[in-house]
């Protein structure tokens, strides 16, 4: 999972003091060990942390608020695919109470999920990767609004990209709200409300906003000392910011200008967005062919095969052909 989250999140799990790496908790209920690896993740309902359990790489998420994770839990395990069967989000595996020591720790364990944040994909894969991954971010959107759901606070912390496929992964259901609803949590990069484009209302115009602000983000348009800066300052002032911000010639492209619409509001759903988005890749041919290559190449290069030693049959043949060569060269001599 990324390590992105810290600069994300104002509110922090305070109340459980952190789990050091190699500690070992047991379910109170179900009886499964889980051995402490390192943190991996931290936010408003708990710290996540990379676990084994048995011979298998969890991830595992600890809370003070019991409720807050069986409500995660059940998102996951209702949510977690779309129509299809394709994953959304990690494979909810168990929840229960571990004890360590004298202490019980109500907790949620998790697919581990090899990826990489927004973030680090388009360090590594270039700028021209942003519409691709903003298009997988908004298909999963799409199928949560499609069941009457709004994911809420999406930001780097809480997207992966499968190393082995580059496919997206929402990765933390906790604030997944049910449209109409005011959205349950959020991060004020990525809020609508905050910026002065509309309320905090769940509709499909929230995420759509955020995954906007996302890629305004990523393109280092909009940072963390800017969102400090302007804390002070009403929405409407914010508002006014970022559209200055986003008229400024040099930043100017086709795809900004997708953005900054999707932003003040003229995309009211995912489906439109996702149509605007794909015109982008229809328009460049490298991100076209970065999208296909995607489905058979990984984001990770495959480690080189190691070589196996030889055997008696490999020595062998090695002897006879030194021999074979030998007996020629002589007889060629003589």
């Amino acid at each position: 999972m990324s390590s992105d989250f810290s600069i994300y999140d104002r509110h922090t799990q305070v109340g459980l003091a952190p789990l050091a790496p190699g500690c070992t908790l047991q379910g109170k209920w179900r009886g499964q060990v889980y051995q402490i690896m390192n943190r991996i993740g931290q936010g408003a309902n708990g710290t996540v942390y990379l676990a084994l359990r048995g011979d298998e790489l969890v991830a595992l998420k600890v809370a003070e608020d019991a409720s807050a994770l069986s409500l995660e839990h059940e998102n996951l395990a209702r949510l977690g695919t779309d129509a299809a069967g394709r994953r959304i989000g990690p494979r909810a595996l168990e929840i229960d109470d571990l004890t360590l020591g004298n202490r019980t720790i109500p907790a949620l364990s998790m697919e581990y999920v090899d990826g990489m944040s927004i973030l680090d994909f388009v360090r590594e894969r270039g700028v021209d990767w942003l519409p691709v991954l903003l298009l997988r971010i908004s298909k999963l959107l799409s199928s949560l609004h499609e069941r009457g759901y709004v994911f809420g606070d999406l930001k780097p912390a809480n997207i992966l990209f499968v190393r082995a496929s580059a496919e997206a992964r929402l990765i933390d259901f906790g604030g997944v709200t049910v449209q109409g609803q005011a959205v349950k949590e959020f991060t004020e990069m990525f809020d609508r409300a905050w910026w002065g484009f509309g309320s905090r209302k769940a509709d499909s115009g929230y995420d759509v906003c955020a995954c906007a602000l996302l890629g305004i983000h990523v393109l280092g348009l909009v940072q963390k000392a800017d969102v400090e800066r302007l804390a002070q300052r009403a929405p409407a002032e914010r508002r006014l910011w970022l559209l200055a911000r986003l008229q400024d010639k040099q930043f100017r492209t086709p795809f900004l200008e997708i953005l900054q619409q999707a932003v003040i509001g003229n995309y009211r759903d995912t489906r439109s967005f996702i149509q605007e988005v794909g015109k982008v890749l229809e328009d460049n041919p490298i991100v076209a062919s970065a999208v296909q290559a995607s489905a058979v190449t990984a984001v990770r290069k495959p480690a080189r095969k190691r070589s196996q030693p030889w055997d008696v049959t490999d020595w062998g043949l090695l002897i006879a052909i030194i021999v074979f060569a030998i007996t020629l060269v002589l007889l060629i001599w003589l």
